[in-house]
């Protein structure tokens, strides 16, 4: 199952979102707290961008 790590507000990750459904892809959205956020993403993708996905053992760190 995927996993889209993301703020709720935020453009590129409802751009993140769009595209997931527009492709019919299963995802479970968790919501992460700004600024907090920085402690999961540098451990998993060595970048600061949000959205971030969880594919299996693949992280993807971007909206594009």
């Amino acid at each position: 199952m995927r996993t889209l790590y993301q703020f709720p507000l935020s453009h590129y990750c409802e751009k993140a979102r769009w595209m997931l459904d527009f492709k019919e892809l299963e995802y479970n959205a968790v919501n992460l707290m700004p600024g907090v956020h920085r402690i999961l993403t540098r451990c998993k993708t060595s970048k600061n961008t949000m959205p971030m996905l969880r594919d299996g053992d693949i992280w993807i760190s971007h909206s594009t």
